[in-house]
């Protein structure tokens, strides 16, 4: 057998089978280790993944917290408002609250004298 022109012995072939092997298993090596370290960086990022779910989760549950107390306090405030309103009006005397509908109605609703059926004054 030749090589380029060159006589390939059967030492020299020996010597290209025995590189050939190496650079098999050093390729193999190589392979094992990005298997490792690609495993290994996953599983890392697995745990940012992870630890930033709790932190969103925590913080979601926490904004929701913080909105139903807010809530609560509006409508806290809210309630008592209305309840001084009411106590306002509980106190009006028939009287006033019938005179002030009245003026109220006059301005609302149409005098008999100007009601015409066609819309003529």
């Amino acid at each position: 057998m030749k090589l380029k022109g060159l006589p390939v012995t059967d030492g020299l072939l020996a010597e290209i089978i025995l590189l050939e092997k190496k650079l098999q298993a050093d390729l193999a090596a190589e392979e094992e280790r990005c298997r490792v370290w690609r495993d290994r960086e996953l599983a890392l990022l697995d745990q940012e993944l992870a630890a930033a779910r709790q932190a969103t989760d925590r913080s979601g549950e926490a904004s929701s917290e913080q909105a139903r107390s807010v809530a609560r306090e509006e409508a806290a405030a809210l309630l008592r408002r209305t309840k001084r309103w009411c106590q306002c009006l509980e106190g009006l005397k028939d009287a006033d609250v019938r005179d002030s509908l009245s003026r109220h109605l006059r301005g609302v609703l149409p005098e008999a004298s100007r009601d015409h059926p066609h819309g003529e004054s």
